[in-house]
């Protein structure tokens, strides 16, 4: 299976994200093989020779929801928080970077009380996320088995309709995951930097390329109040219309952007304050 491009963030989280891809996709093979021999097993090999026997699905059920603990959710957890807190780090550098581009000089690291609950609660979101990706792939995988079971098909037949709700539900969203919570992780860091260092006003940024999607382009350079977040804080006379309850980055799956700090003075050389 190809992996699929990470694609840029003005965050900078292209190596980090392809790292946690990469140990969660780890743990996802090693349930989707453990599901397949479980498959295969679980015929009910009593019935006569000339019937193709049927599979014992509720037995599967149950073996699939203990591959799911073990395999993916029980090493996930300091995998999640791992990454979360390299994302939460890079989030913190930037808005440092940024920060000094104002002329704002601050270095705290990410040890302080503040950054150890912010991060812990993200962990907790991100792990109840993919417990939900989990669930909703363990749901449609038994959906499809017992069509097929239904339909009397074979082994085979079986094993590519749990393959392939493995890898639609379960592949595919937990990418979307690895994405969007690290650009959420390292966003709540940026937040938290320019908070300590008295920020009221911030720009949003996108990734400012072709993959931008519809309902970020119209928020690239929109001066809101920090506070506030850009659905309810951005700032009259820029013609931005809100077009989703975004508050901060990231506004949807795979988001990519961020926001960078402004003084007052530049808000009100800009003329949005007076």
């Amino acid at each position: 299976m190809a992996t699929k491009p990470i694609r840029k963030s003005p965050l900078k989280l292209a190596a980090v994200q392809r790292r946690y891809e990469s140990a969660l996709m780890s743990y996802f093979r090693k349930f989707r093989d453990d599901a397949l021999v479980a498959l295969k097993y679980s015929r009910a090999l009593e019935q006569p020779r000339f019937l193709e026997p049927e599979f014992d699905l509720w037995t599967l059920d149950k073996q699939m929801d203990t591959y799911i603990q073990l395999d993916i959710m029980r090493p996930a957890e300091a995998t999640v928080e791992e990454y979360d807190t390299m994302a939460y780090k890079q989030g913190s550098i930037f808005a440092e970077r940024q920060l000094k581009r104002v002329g704002i000089s601050i270095t705290l690291g990410t040890s302080t009380p503040i950054d150890q609950k912010v991060i812990q609660n993200l962990v907790a979101k991100d792990l109840s996320n993919l417990k939900n990706i989990t669930q909703t792939m363990s749901t449609e995988i038994m959906r499809e088995l017992a069509e097929g079971n239904k339909l009397g098909e074979s082994y085979s037949k079986m094993a590519a309709r749990l393959t392939d709700r493995w890898s639609d539900i379960g592949v595919n969203r937990a990418r979307t995951l690895v994405v969007t919570e690290t650009q959420d992780a390292a966003n709540s860091a940026a937040k938290t930097r320019y908070e300590q260092a008295g920020i009221e006003y911030a720009e949003w940024l996108t990734a400012a390329d072709e993959r931008v999607s519809d309902q970020d382009k119209n928020k690239n350079g929109i001066v809101f109040v920090l506070a506030d977040g850009i659905t309810s804080g951005a700032l009259p006379g820029q013609g931005y219309s809100p077009n989703d309850s975004a508050v901060l980055p990231p506004s949807h799956p795979n988001c990519r952007c961020a926001v960078v700090p402004l003084t007052t003075a530049e808000v009100k050389r800009r003329g949005l304050i007076s």
